[in-house]
Parts: C-alpha cells; sequence; structure tokens
C-alpha cells in the first residue's frame, strides 16, 4: 500500500497544485453570488490513490462561515474512501472535523461520506473557516474498475453554520459536486479545472 502511495505522489502534488490554480482563478472580486462549497475533480489509473480536495469560498468578507456538515455520494464497488485529511487552512482556525463512510441502503454499491467540521474557540475567541482548501479526501479506485469512465462524488446534503451559532445556517448556499475519472495506466494523469467544468 504504501508503494501505491508513493508511486501517486508526483501526480497528486500535480493535481492540487492545478486545483489551486483553478481555485485563484475562479475567486475574483464579485463573482461568488452565494457561499460555495466545491469537490475536485480528479484522475488514476486502476489501483491509484487521488485526493479529492474539498474548498470553501464564502459570498463575501461578511460572511463568516463556523461550520460545514455534509454528505456525499460514491459508489463503493468502483472506488474505496482510505481517510480525510485536514487542509492546511484549518491550523490557524483551531478546527477539528471527522469524517465517516457508511453504506447507504439504496443499494450495495452506494455509500455515504458524512463529514463535519468545525471550528472551536481558542482563548475565548472562535474564528471562522478559510476560504480555500478545507479537507483532501483520500480514494483509491478499485483494480477491477474499468477505465474511461467517470465516477461521480454528488452533494446528497449540506449545510453551513454561522460563526455564531445563534445566527442560524449560511444563506445562500451552494455545492458544485466533483468526480473521480478513471484513466488508462499509460494515460498522462491530469486534473480538470473543476470550476469551469460543471
Amino acid at each position: 500500500m504504501k508503494r501505491n502511495a508513493a508511486a501517486g505522489f508526483p501526480a497528486i502534488i500535480t493535481g492540487i497544485l492545478i486545483s489551486a490554480a483553478c481555485l485563484f482563478a475562479h475567486l475574483q472580486p464579485g463573482f461568488a453570488q452565494s457561499t460555495v462549497i466545491s469537490l475536485g475533480m480528479v484522475s488514476a489509473p486502476p489501483d491509484g490513490d487521488v485526493i479529492v480536495p474539498l474548498l470553501m469560498e464564502p459570498e463575501s468578507e461578511s460572511v463568516q462561515v463556523g461550520s460545514i456538515t455534509a454528505t456525499i455520494g460514491y459508489n463503493s464497488a468502483l472506488v474505496t474512501f482510505l481517510r480525510g485529511e485536514a487542509g492546511f487552512l484549518l491550523d490557524g482556525v483551531h478546527a477539528v472535523f471527522d469524517v465517516r463512510a457508511r453504506e447507504n441502503t439504496t443499494g450495495p454499491a452506494r455509500s455515504l461520506l458524512e463529514l463535519d467540521v468545525r471550528t472551536e474557540p481558542d482563548d475565548g475567541e472562535r474564528k471562522a473557516l478559510r476560504k480555500g482548501l478545507i479537507l483532501s479526501l483520500m480514494f483509491r479506485i478499485n483494480k477491477d474498475t474499468p477505465v474511461d469512465i467517470e465516477i461521480p462524488l454528488p452533494f446528497e446534503s449540506l449545510s453551513a453554520g454561522n460563526l455564531d451559532d445563534s445566527a442560524g445556517s449560511i444563506d445562500p448556499l451552494t455545492s458544485e459536486d466533483g468526480a473521480i475519472e478513471v484513466l488508462s495506466a499509460d494515460a498522462v494523469p491530469y486534473v480538470g479545472c473543476f470550476f469551469f467544468t460543471h
């Protein structure tokens, strides 16, 4: 397993850099009409590991997001969820997160990721989540998954809370689904600029 992860490391780094470039191209003043929670679109061959970024763009600087709760669907016959990792932006806001995978009762090959991200008071002060990368969701494409297919990662539910819990939820709130594209082993790995492919 370590060997597979090491082999995919350069492609993963390239994917994250391209995703970041797409993000910064997207985050122009006045673009957002609502707070946006997005999943990335990434690619790898069967038996390869991928990192799907979960990103947030508040509608404006005045929007203070204190928590995100989401349910994300995926096909467990095609990919296996490995773990979630905190984005570097969580370090400075005293945030905690939890990601759980569970089988969906609608079918044996359908699973759900349930995730919660929340900032907590630090020395009496609670900070808002920052714009950009919130979590990295790690998946492995199963060995027998066919190539040249796209595995959707849709938001089944999504909510975000204000920094002040008594102020209610963030509204308007928009989600952008992600996807994992399965390539042949000799194809050049790439990450689509997911903001412009939905």
